[in-house]
């Protein structure tokens, strides 16, 4: 099976060369929300088709990120031997303070208290999109693009616009 997830407005399952085939993308919707009421949970429909598919397609074109790499091929057995000796415990939940303190040292007047370590982008634009906008809010949010910021906003109320960057308008 391959996962594609180019810019399309549909999802299309095939077989091609007899590989399974999913291409995938979430409808795009302009300005208001098409008719869905506003307290309807909005799925977040990329992360819902991963995880049906991403672990069992043949050839995954739609991931952003790189291949896992195994142990074996990026720690040596020392190394190895050192982590099985490593305690599991929970981290801190804002962040490592080394590593906060180094990236406040990239800013100006920062100080580790004021960074915030996140488990990637999603729980990032989560904390963010909660922290920020709330019920009623009107925000406007750039398609296509990853639809979380829009899916976590209608989920708390706010009434969410989109617009499309247009390289013949916008950019330079």
């Amino acid at each position: 099976m391959i996962l594609i997830d180019p810019t399309v407005y549909f999802i299309v399952a095939a077989a091609v060369n007899n590989h399974s085939i999913l291409v995938c993308e979430t409808p795009l919707i302009e300005g208001e929300d098409a008719g869905m009421s506003e307290r309807e949970f909005q799925e977040f429909e990329v992360e819902a088709m991963l995880s049906r598919f991403e672990q069992t397609v043949e050839y995954n074109y739609s991931e952003s990120g790189v291949h896992p790499a195994r142990l074996d091929e990026i720690i040596d057995e020392n190394q190895l031997q050192e982590l099985y000796h490593t305690e599991m415990n929970y981290p801190e939940v804002n962040g490592n303070a080394t590593l906060r303190r180094l990236i406040a040292t990239l800013y100006d007047g920062a100080s580790e208290d004021n960074v915030l370590v996140t488990v990637g982008a999603a729980e990032a634009n989560y904390l963010l999109v909660n922290t920020l906008v709330s019920a009623g809010d009107n925000i406007a949010v750039m398609s296509p693009y990853c639809r979380q910021v829009w899916g976590i906003a209608k989920n708390i109320g706010a009434n969410v616009s989109t617009f499309s960057l247009r390289h013949d308008e916008w950019w330079p």
